[in-house]
């Protein structure tokens, strides 16, 4: 086994292989962004106290990444990054050490203590009943429609904090659709630690300057692409949230002052700690709720409390403000604490 002390400087040929990567990864990283860009009104559902606090306060709270209701988060996105990396060693042999390095890099146990990840779930659907029963108090709480201009991302801002860098994207749903999406980014990156390998054969031989180039590249490639497609994947039976993820991440040490925690009940009526962070949105500003939406299950006053929060600075609230077309009998058959 290499040992990391004795690792030589990367060489030109190397860090101009680093660089090739890094061109390409921009590329495709921007692309994305251009294809996601959102265009409509984006939905995110809450009970009565949850809009309270939103709409008075100016602010999501973004949940950690491990107290999200998925309990394969990122993981399952993880497990299908490790199979393309295996095909593509087969295909590239001379780069299979290099998807091996890569898969035994990209786990949650060494993710966990160098980066973190705060989520706030939005969804493209309007008026959904999956919504209302799992995050609306079974149809008694509210939707908040929020303009798609509030989700354009300011990139590369200098006076950015920690915090204020966030991402949007919506969700994909699947094995198939995860593994095209994780599949380019892969591939680019194996191709170019096979053709290094092979026009450098020479290098390659001393481990300590071939090994400090895969990880290298390994580095950038779970750091560039790997995290970010993996946080934007699910399973396909969350496909009904149709969702679109705002997410908060960086390394744990820049955001731990950023980082807060909750109480919250868990199924079995114990609490748990929940991390957190703060993401502020200019909610006040003309235009930015496009709609509140009232679950069809919800108390006859629910009109004027929504009118309430919006009065401070909307000339006319009630012309945002409508019940879902569901029917109540949606709901009857489950039953949430109303908040």
């Amino acid at each position: 086994m290499t040992n990391p002390a004795d690792w030589k400087p990367l060489s030109p040929a190397f860090t101009a292989a680093i660089r090739r990567y890094d061109q390409a990864a921009r590329v495709r990283v921007l692309g994305t962004q251009r294809r996601n860009a959102i265009t409509a009104p984006l939905f995110h559902y809450t009970n009565r106290s949850g809009l309270s606090g939103i709409i008075t306060n100016g602010e999501f709270w973004f949940t950690h990444y491990q107290h999200l209701n998925d309990d394969k988060e990122i993981t399952f996105g993880m497990e299908v990054a490790k199979i393309v990396l295996n095909e593509s060693g087969a295909h590239f042999p001379k780069a299979r050490i290099f998807c091996d390095l890569v898969a035994d890099l990209f786990s949650p146990e060494n993710l966990g203590g160098a980066f973190d990840f705060y989520i706030g779930s939005f969804s493209r659907s309007r008026d959904e009943l999956h919504q209302w029963k799992n995050y609306a108090a079974c149809g008694q709480g509210f939707a908040i429609g929020l303009a798609p201009r509030l989700f354009g991302i300011e990139a590369d801002r200098p006076d950015q904090k920690p915090d204020e860098i966030a991402f949007i994207s919506p969700v994909s749903y699947g094995d198939t659709a995860a593994r095209v999406q994780l599949r380019s980014a892969i591939e680019s990156a194996v191709r170019i630690a096979a053709e290094t390998a092979d026009h450098k054969a020479a290098a390659m031989q001393d481990i300590n300057r071939g090994m400090p180039f895969f990880r290298e590249l390994a580095n950038r490639l779970v750091g560039v692409e790997l995290i970010l497609n993996c946080l934007i994947m699910k399973g396909l039976s969350w496909k009904p949230e149709n969702e679109a993820r705002l997410f908060i991440l960086g390394e744990c040490a820049n955001l731990a002052p950023y980082r807060l925690t909750r109480e919250r009940l868990t199924c079995d009526g114990s609490t748990e700690i929940v991390p957190y962070i703060k993401h502020r949105m200019p909610l006040r500003e003309p235009g930015s709720i496009t709609e509140i939406l009232i679950g069809s299950a919800a108390p006859a006053d629910a009109e004027d409390f929504a009118c309430s929060l919006l009065a401070p600075f909307h000339s006319n609230p009630r012309s945002i403000i409508r019940r879902s077309a569901l029917p109540a009998t949606a709901f009857d058959e489950a039953h949430a604490p109303q908040g």
